[in-house]
């Protein structure tokens, strides 16, 4: 979104006293000054509205129409439901502390101000929808880039909230993000994650692959207690909906039968199974990180 739509959805919020969801995140009324700033500082403001507003219960204003916004609102509302939205599942498993290494590349190469969610997709290999979704929701800075001083407020904010958020390489940590804002290149970037340009056939080979052990890096860290539900709130979610998912395909003929928590434990047990030794689960969580 531009500056203009975030303090414009900002202010209908007030006008129309939708405010409630807002105030019970926050622990407190705040000023309409201080929430735009938190629209117009944030990226992922987007997606903290979507789960201010599914946290209370309740669907998104009616003004609020954008097609990403309204769609991970019902994903959240409806966790249990048949009509299962696995593409906005992937595009909130990027968005885990599991996923830092894939969405932290995602974020600088989007950074780049030659780059649309469409390309840094197809460079990927990742699905052009998960990828538009996660910007939406998470990343929203395509519309404001090239605007003075937002990027580099952007990433003070950032490092001062969390220093530790460095690419790895050879034993050193690369600020991805900052690689994108000085060199505006997206071959900048991945020369400074180590990476080079893969051609569309290996990508998706590549990410399939590591999609799967993504998952299975996660679900090993819920097992042995690393992730928690207050880390990553969406995390039960993503799982519980892509175990009904596995439990419809292998049932076609019957509806889910098993409750949120034994779809959870499902793919838990799943993904258990195939990292139950230290050394399988150690090589997930490397090979995670290497994206």
């Amino acid at each position: 979104m531009t500056a203009t739509e975030l303090r414009t959805l900002v202010q209908r919020l007030f006008e129309e006293n939708r405010l409630g969801p807002v105030y019970s995140a926050a622990g407190r009324r705040i000023s309409l000054g201080e929430l735009e700033q938190r629209a117009l500082d944030d990226p992922g403001f987007a997606g903290q509205l979507v789960q201010w507003f599914s946290d209370a219960g309740e669907l998104l204003p009616s003004f609020i129409s954008r097609p990403a916004l309204v769609r991970a609102n019902r994903f959240l509302l409806t966790p249990d439901s048949s009509e299962i939205d696995l593409v906005v599942a992937w595009a909130y498993s990027l968005n885990l502390a599991a996923s830092a290494a894939q969405s932290d590349l995602l974020r600088a190469i989007v950074l780049c101000p030659d780059q649309m969610p469409e390309s840094a997709a197809e460079l990927l290999g990742i699905d052009p929808e998960v990828v538009s979704l996660f910007i939406e929701l998470f990343w929203d800075v395509v519309e404001r880039r090239q605007a003075a001083f937002f990027i580099p407020r952007l990433l003070r904010r950032r490092r001062s909230v969390d220093s530790s958020r460095a690419w790895r390489r050879d034993g050193r940590t690369v600020d991805l993000l900052q690689v994108a804002h000085e060199m505006k290149s997206v071959d900048a970037v991945l020369a400074a994650a180590g990476i080079s340009k893969l051609d569309c056939a290996q990508s998706k080979s590549l990410l399939a692959r590591r999609r799967s052990l993504r998952l299975k890096s996660v679900a090993a860290s819920v097992a042995l207690g690393r992730i928690s539900q207050r880390q990553n709130p969406h995390l039960k979610t993503v799982l519980r909906q892509i175990a009904a998912r596995r439990h419809v395909q292998t049932n076609a003929k019957n509806e889910p039968d098993i409750s949120p928590a034994e779809s959870v434990q499902l793919v838990i047990d799943q993904m258990r199974e195939a990292t139950s030794s230290p050394s399988t689960i150690e090589a997930t969580s490397i090979n995670d990180e290497e994206l």
